[in-house]
Formats: structure tokens, sequence, C-alpha cells
């Protein structure tokens, strides 16, 4: 069997009987053989064999050397590092050890300062406590004086009040007194002012001329005041105002403030009046009555109002003309507190009306009332001619009607919207909720004498009852009267298909009777006497 050495070389062990002496023929040229039984070629081999042992042994040894320095560097370096990991964790160590006794020792010393201070706070809580023993001690006391100084001051006050009681009674008779001599003084000398206004009036002036203005006389001239909204507030102080000034300026001292008040009570009526008896206390003159009456007449709330009105009001026809709509607003949004400039108050008012009128309003450049004023003239009268159209359309389509002989059909003159008369434009388009009763009809759901004050015509009138009272019964004749209609032209259309049947039937006939005959004899029928035979008997 064969043996691989370290080496890796296959060594022969086992000698064949081929190569012992004087069995081998050994050939010629191949060597010779050795006294062991190998050839010299063998023992070449196994010589280099060892040789390259020998080798790889001295190799192995110098790699081990060198394996063994650089360990032994290494572990000399890693020993070093240890060395000095262990002097940082000594001096960590000693650095710990350091901190951890100072602060053992600020802690020792806070410990000592808090105590001190405990101390020193035990000492003033029980001085405290001392403290408030002796105030509570002393506000005891105290209490006590307190009580008896009370008792002290209500057995004067009652002594007070017995004492004041007997003074009021005596200034109640000397107040009783002073109130008849000022009545006794007011008589005379409103008998007084009477005598010299008559003198003042009889007064002739220069030039001849009697005076004879007198402040009773304004009553008449002045406009009252009722607070529901047909006099703008503004418009009637500063009518009261003139007035007010005007008889200052003519009478003088005679024309008091008492003349003012009874002056300014007798302008108001209904819902102002009721107002005015409120705040009668808080009125002395006429500032203070002007005061008082714009605060509640044309405070911010109205006037926020009469903005939002400004801003996103709409003209409706059926309530009036335009330009008589323009009017009634222009003069309640002119009286303003921050004035509106005249050419703004105009562009937003033509936003009230349609479209056309906003756009011509900004296209023709219209910044005056004046102007717009002739432009919204001219609107209205261009409606009036077109409304006096209709209604000599309406009347002329009734005349026909009337001709054709269906006189209900007529609806010239409507029950339900009526015509202005004088060749004004018409008053109502809208049938159902604006009629005008010239009799005047009551408001029966309340009471007889309460009219509805919406309807600007001579009675106030209901529009709830004449709805239901006269409208209904107008709409119902009206859709009555209209479903009727395709029947009547029915009737007609056929009765005329009728008489031209029978004038075609004519015709027929007597182009049968006499086909030669002239035109004019054509609608003219003759009577023809034809014979008739009795039937066969086998019929």
């Amino acid at each position: 069997m064969d043996s691989k050495p370290e080496s890796g070389i296959d060594v022969p062990t086992d000698v064949s009987a081929e190569i012992i002496p004087g069995s081998v023929d050994v050939p010629e040229g191949k060597g010779e053989v050795s006294t062991m039984g190998l050839t010299t070629m063998q023992e070449g081999f196994f010589a280099q064999m060892i040789t390259m042992m020998s080798e790889m042994r001295t190799e192995n040894k110098q790699m081990n050397n060198q394996l063994g320095d650089k360990l032994s560097g290494q572990i000399k370096e890693i020993n070093k590092k240890i060395e000095n990991q262990n002097k940082t964790t000594a001096e960590l160590r000693q650095d710990v050890v350091r901190i951890m006794n100072e602060i053992r020792q600020d802690m020792q010393e806070s410990v000592r300062e808090v105590e001190k201070k405990t101390d020193g706070n035990t000492r003033e809580i029980r001085e405290l406590r001392t403290d408030m023993a002796e105030n509570i001690s002393v506000l005891h006391q105290h209490h006590e004086g307190v009580n008896k100084r009370v008792m002290e001051v209500e057995n004067q006050i009652r002594m007070e009040v017995s004492y004041t009681q007997q003074e009021f009674e005596k200034v109640e008779k000397g107040f009783c007194h002073m109130q008849e001599v000022c009545n006794k003084n007011k008589s005379t000398s409103e008998e007084e002012l009477k005598e010299l206004r008559k003198e003042l009036e009889n007064k002739p002036r220069q030039g001849g001329i009697q005076y004879a203005n007198n402040f009773k006389g304004d009553l008449d001239r002045l406009e009252q005041f009722t607070g529901k909204g047909k006099v703008h507030p503004m418009t009637f102080l500063k009518i009261l105002e003139a007035t007010i000034l005007n008889n200052r300026r003519i009478f003088g001292k005679l024309f008091t403030n008492v003349d003012e008040i009874s002056l300014i009570r007798s302008v108001l009526k209904e819902d102002a009046q009721i107002w005015y008896d409120t705040v009668d206390e808080k009125i002395a003159n006429f500032e203070s009555f002007k005061e008082n009456f714009i605060s509640q007449y044309w405070g911010d709330w109205e006037q926020n109002k009469t903005r939002d009105q400004l801003n996103m009001g709409k003209y409706n026809r059926n309530r009036g003309s335009r330009v008589k709509y323009l009017m009634e607003n222009y003069s309640q949004f002119k009286h303003l507190e921050n004035g509106i400039q005249e050419s703004v108050l105009v562009r937003r008012l033509a936003k009230h009306y349609e479209e056309e009128i906003s756009q011509k309003v900004t296209k023709d450049d219209i910044t005056t009332y004046e102007e717009f004023l002739r432009m919204l003239k001219r609107y209205d009268t261009a409606d009036e001619e077109k409304d006096a159209a209709y209604d000599y359309k309406i009347r002329e389509q009734g005349r026909q009607y009337e001709k054709q002989g269906y006189g209900n059909q007529w609806r010239g003159n409507r029950p339900y919207g009526a015509y202005q008369e004088r060749g004004n434009r018409m008053e109502n388009l809208n049938r159902n909720y604006n009629n005008y009763n010239n009799n005047g009809n009551y408001n029966r759901n309340a009471n007889n004498g309460n009219f509805n004050r919406n309807n600007n015509n001579r009675g106030n009138f209901n529009r709830e009852f004449n709805y239901e009272q006269k409208f209904e019964r107008e709409y119902q004749k009206d859709q009555r009267e209209q479903e009727r209609r395709p029947d009547y032209a029915r009737g007609a259309r056929e009765e005329r298909r009728g008489e031209g049947n029978a004038e075609q039937d004519r015709r027929r006939i007597n182009q049968i009777l006499k086909p030669t005959r002239d035109t004019g004899e054509e609608n003219k029928i003759e009577v023809v006497r034809a014979e008739v035979h009795p039937p066969p008997t086998d019929f």
C-alpha cells in the first residue's frame, strides 16, 4: 500500500520482486542498482523529497516566527490600551468620588440652611400667633364700643327723624301757601299778557300797515305730525322751527316757553302725541324738544333702515308712477346725516327702476335730480300712451263682440280693474290686490271705524274684504266667461259653415234644374213639379 507523506507526494513502500537483487533485470543505460535494492533515479527522487521537506519545515518555522512576532506586538498594543483604559477609569473614579463628596457637602450645607430657616419661621409663626391673639382681643373690645356707638346713633336718628317730620310739615304748609300765591300771580300775568297782545294786535305799524301777526294763526298753517310716515320728521321739524323762530322774532319776550310748548303740543297727533306725553318732563323749550324728537323719529335705527331701502329698494308700478316714487323717496334720502351727494343719490335711485333706466342714467351721465325727474316723466308718458292704446284696443274689441252678438265677451269696462279718468294712466294693473271703492268699505274683521290706510284714495279700505266679497265673484265670473268663449267661437264658426253649406246646396240644385240660366238667377230656387208613379206590384 502506498502512503502519502506531509508533502503530498506518493512514496512507494512495497518493493516488488522485480527489483530484488538477482531477480531484476536492469536494462542498460538506466543506472545501477543500489545495495538497498533502489535505483539511482529513485534515490534522486527521494533526495529531492527530503530537501523539499526540509525547506518546508524552514518556511513553517519562519511563518511561525512571523506570526508569533505579530501576535506579540498586537498583544502588547492591547495591553497598552487596557492599561490606558484602566488609568482613565481610575481617574474617572477619582473624579466621581470627588464630585460625590462635593455634592454631599453642598447637601449638608443646604440642610443646615433649611434647618436655620425653619427655626426662624417657627419663631415668626409663634410671634404671629401672639400678635393675632392680641388683635382679636382688641377687635372684641372695638366691637363692643361700636355697638354702643350704633345704639347712640340710632337714638340720634330717631330724634332727627321726628324733628325733620315736623319741619317738613311746616315747609309743606308754606309751599301750599306759595303755590296759591303763584296761581294768583299766574292768573294776573295771563290777563296782563292778553291785554298786551290785544294792544300789539291793534297797534299800527310804520307805513300804515296793521300789525296782525299772531302765533296762534300758525296752527292753521302748520301740518300736523302723527309719526306714521306721511310727513317726514325732519321736514316737519324744519317748518316748526321756522315758525317758532319767527314768533320769537316778532313777539320777543311775549312768546314764552309756555307758548312754545303749547304750540308744539298742538301740532302732534295720535302716536306722536302719545310719545310726547311720555317725555313731557324732559322738554322745557323747543331745543330740548328738537333733541328728543330727532332721537325718536330720525335716530340711527331709522336712518339705517332708510339706507337699506336706498341700497336694496325696487320700484313697483302697481303703487304709482315713477315720478311719484322718486319724489317720495328722494325727500327721505336727502335728510340722512352723513349727506350723500346728489349724483350718487341719483345713481342709487336709478337702480330701483328697470335695467334700461339704470343704464341710461349711466350712459347719459345724469347727475342732478331735475334731469332724472325729466327722464322719468318721459318714461311715464310713454307708458300712459301704451295704456291708452291698450284701452282703445279693448274697447274696439268690445264693439266687435257687440256687433257679433256676444255682449258678454266685452271686457272693455273691467269691474275689477278701473282706469283713471281724464286721460290719466291706468292706476291698477293688478286685479286681485288694488280695488278702489269710492263709497268706503270698512274693515269688518276689526272695528267698523278702523280703516285700512294703505290705499291713497278718498276712503281707506280693507283689501281683504274687497277681495273676498267682490274680487272672488268677478274672478269666477271671468273664469266662466273664459271657459264659454271657445263655445261661442265654435258656435259662430258652425253657423257660418251652415250658411255656406246652404248657399252651396242652392247653387247645386239650381245648376241641376237649369244649367244654362244666368248668374243673377243662380241663387233663386224654382219649384218643379215632379210626376210620382206608383211602384210595381212585385216591388
